[in-house]
């Protein structure tokens, strides 16, 4: 009498290898896209704070200039890395850019580079538009 063998024979195995590499195949793309469009909205996000803050330091000095992000308490890098800030004052304006870093401005190519000034207009460098990348 033979005993039987329990176990997977090699199509088994194959076919839920090919199953889960289909599965990754089609999440990877959507959490690359996710985590990109994640970070442009960090450095959005951060923006509208260091427009916060240089309203408050205007309120203060009745004047932009002299404002920096050090003296703001804010970093020059913004959403991991991914952005760096840029500040331009005048005596009564302002204007704030969020750079993509290399690796974020070519996963991210519709957005690149986001700006937002004193009257509260947003911009953004690409073709996106203001509205898809804000």
């Amino acid at each position: 009498m033979r005993s039987r063998v329990w176990g997977f024979n090699l199509i088994e195995v194959m076919t839920v290898l090919v199953i889960i590499s289909l599965c990754i195949s089609m999440t990877v793309p959507l959490y690359q896209h996710y985590v990109v469009k994640t970070r442009r909205m960090e450095a959005a996000n951060k923006l509208l704070q260091v427009a916060l803050a240089l309203e408050n330091f205007y309120a203060h000095q009745q004047r932009y200039t002299g404002a920096t992000l050090a003296k703001l308490n804010f970093n020059t890098w913004a959403a991991s890395n991914n952005y760096r800030l840029f500040l331009q004052t005048k005596s009564h304006s302002f204007l704030l850019t969020a750079k993509a870093m290399p690796l974020q401005a070519a996963r991210d190519r519709l957005c690149l580079d986001l700006t937002l000034d004193d009257l509260g207009q947003k911009g953004v460098t690409g073709k996106g538009g203001v509205e898809n990348c804000w």
